[in-house]
């Protein structure tokens, strides 16, 4: 029961790390996101940081997302602490937007190297065989789901990180954006297509310490 319980904190975790890899990104560039959402379904917990950000926690941790300016539902400007008020994001330049939304997957490659090199230091012959009731195990299992979401979220499926690259690998060859609107109905297929990827995850995910951690 307790390694169920880490390792559910520890997938709010990775979803946690993604999102701060999208939002320092854009901090970087003088670019703040008004919104960060950690989860599906009811609310848990909110707040609202220094930098004006509000966040939101719901309650199953199978998806995320980092709220800018200039996403596809208009949002009033917010202006960062000590800074000049910052640029829509898709007045940014192609490689400001790519950098930006490489942060969310850099940060769970990061993480999960660490995780994943955290777990062989400490026990050189770790294997498989012992995911089941181990520290190491836990610790890798969480490593291992960091890795999956940076490459999930490289799938290119709008409104995926990776699906966002591809727009803009195809304004780059064009030298024009995608409209607004088309750009909404690739956002709209994609989350139909992502909602039954999510409820397959959000089963799988709670499945997963009964089936391997017993």
């Amino acid at each position: 029961m307790w390694h169920a319980l880490v390792l559910t904190a520890g997938g709010y975790g990775t979803l946690v790390v993604h999102e701060l890899g999208h939002l320092y990104a854009g901090r970087a560039l003088g670019h703040n996101a008004l919104t960060v959402t950690i989860g599906l379904g009811p609310a848990i917990a909110r707040f609202t940081d220094a930098w004006g950000t509000i966040w939101t926690f719901q309650l199953l941790p199978v998806r995320s997302a980092c709220g800018f300016i200039d996403e596809p539902i208009p949002q009033p400007r917010l202006t960062l602490k000590g800074a000049r008020p910052p640029r829509a994001f898709r007045s940014l330049g192609l490689r400001e937007r790519a950098f930006v939304l490489l942060g969310g997957p850099f940060a769970n490659a990061a993480l999960a190297c660490v995780l994943i090199l955290a777990t062989y230091i400490e026990d050189p012959d770790f294997t498989f065989v012992r995911l089941a009731n181990t520290d190491n195990g836990i610790t890798f299992l969480i490593g291992s789901l960091s890795a999956a979401i940076a490459l999930f979220n490289l799938l290119p499926i709008p409104p995926l990180d990776g699906g966002r690259l591809v727009m803009l690998a195809i304004e780059a060859l064009t030298g024009n954006p995608i409209d607004i609107k088309s750009e909404r109905r690739l956002f709209r297929l994609g989350a139909i297509i992502l909602s039954v990827v999510t409820l397959l995850g959000a089963l799988l995910f709670f499945a997963l310490p009964s089936l391997v951690l017993e």
